[in-house]
């Protein structure tokens, strides 16, 4: 498994967290805003209307299984309870939840949607279950309160921006069956400090580690092909970059203002495709660095 950060390894009692065992009472279906699902065999929760800063969806309403989670909403929200059997948390479910500080999903939900925990700004930690293969575009924008999080080897994608602004955030668990990282995925997060990326991915989207102000260093696996433009822009603390032979192509602007990036290490003796300003504004090279640079195609 790979580490963004020094934490491995997150253990949360969470805010959110499944309800086997829970001991508080259900919230009354009374609470709640809620249609059968497409299939008609399931209830999906469409909005909270009560006044409790608690919540505990019930597992049953009606007679029908909760199975998705459209919307729980509401600045002063401090704890919501999940029920084991909800397959879905649905776009933007628990956005502006401020007041949240931890969150436990269940192990029977197996995607984490667009936006769910958009703005979700009081939470520290959360621990994503075994069963989620996918983490949506913008899942945890802007939840600053975030400062570690351990994602589980059934995870194969995290979204475009899914961490963006998590300014807090210090380290992060990746493992190596993660294929994909989208665009953005770690935007402004610049409380990270170093970073490991998968042997799986094959590529360092665009914007992807963008203003990280706080990496120090950066290993790029030799499974990587390509680096997409402004993907590590404005990482100022950056010193050094080791890049491996796979890589054929650096987009524009890469490494812009990285003011502190001196040396740049190649493992191999290819060839690579330098678009517009890779480096512009970064630190003075030394002129064994230059001459590497040249060596490979930078102009």
């Amino acid at each position: 498994m790979k580490t963004f950060g020094k934490l491995a390894v997150a253990v949360v009692v969470g805010a959110i967290f499944w309800a086997a065992g829970a001991a508080a009472a259900d919230t009354p279906a009374s609470e709640f805003k809620y249609a059968l699902n497409k299939d008609g065999d399931g209830v999906v929760i469409q909005g909270y209307s009560g006044t409790s800063p608690e919540v505990v969806i019930p597992a049953e309403i009606e007679g029908f299984p909760v199975k998705v989670i459209g919307s729980v909403r509401g600045e002063s929200l401090t704890s919501i309870v999940i029920p084991d059997g909800v397959i879905e948390i649905s776009k933007g479910a628990f956005r502006g939840c401020r007041a949240l500080t931890s969150i436990t999903i269940p192990n029977s939900v197996t995607q984490i949607e667009e936006e769910v925990f958009d703005d979700c700004s009081g939470l520290t930690s959360i621990t994503i279950p075994n069963s989620v293969s996918k983490i949506g575009v913008m899942a945890f924008q802007r939840c600053n309160g975030l400062t570690s999080i351990t994602i589980p080897n059934s995870v194969t994608q995290i979204g475009f921006y899914a961490f963006k602004y998590c300014r807090g955030l210090t380290s992060i668990t990746i493992p190596d069956s993660v294929t994909q990282i989208g665009g953005g995925a770690f935007y402004g997060c610049s409380g990270l400090t170093s970073v490991t990326i998968p042997n799986n991915v094959t590529s360092i989207e665009e914007f992807a580690f963008y203003e990280c102000s706080g990496l120090t260093s950066v290993t790029i696996p030799d499974s990587v092909t390509s680096i997409g433009v402004y993907a590590f822009y404005k990482c100022s603390g950056l010193t050094s970059v080791t890049i491996p032979s796979s890589v054929t192509s650096i987009g524009d602007y890469a490494f812009r203002d990285c003011q502190k990036l001196t040396e740049i290490k190649f493992t191999g003796d290819n060839q690579i495709k330098f678009e517009d300003n890779v480096f512009y504004n970064c630190g003075k090279f030394s002129l064994a660095t230059q001459a590497a640079l040249k060596k490979h195609g930078y102009k």
